[in-house]
């Protein structure tokens, strides 16, 4: 499955690594870094920091994190969707042992609930970055 994003939407989230100073395939704990370095040095209480133009920078740093971080949760949550459909497709071999057809049928289960779990226990996250957007397609 490929996950097609519009262009508006591929740019934020490029530009929010670039003002992080990051690249794209950075881990989620460089990211965090980045952001907890940030957000240090923008904070608006912080002595030397211009109150009115430090709480600008500083929201548009925790805006970006937030950007990165959600689209990294859509994105697992279409893998663990399309996980969840290859399961579907493959039924257990019938010469299988019974623990080893259960074993796929309990990882099957487990990978449906975790795509239902993520698609409707956090509502917010797809609304937020534009879900009429960002389409699932084969």
């Amino acid at each position: 499955r490929r996950l097609n994003m519009s262009n508006e939407i591929m740019q934020n989230l490029l530009d929010a690594h670039k003002r992080l100073g990051l690249r794209l395939t950075s881990s989620d704990s460089e990211v965090k870094s980045a952001y907890r370095k940030l957000a240090f040095e923008l904070h608006p209480d912080r002595k030397g920091v211009s109150p009115h133009a430090g709480e600008s920078a500083f929201k548009q740093v925790q805006h970006d994190y937030e950007t990165i971080i959600r689209f990294r949760e859509i994105h697992q949550a279409a893998e663990v969707a399309a996980a969840a459909a290859e399961v579907k497709k493959k039924p257990a071999p019938a010469a299988c042992s019974t623990t080893t057809a259960q074993s796929a049928a309990a990882t099957q289960k487990a990978a449906t609930e975790g795509a239902k779990k993520f698609r409707f226990g956090r509502s917010g996250i797809l609304g937020t970055l534009g879900v009429g957007a960002l389409l699932i397609g084969a």
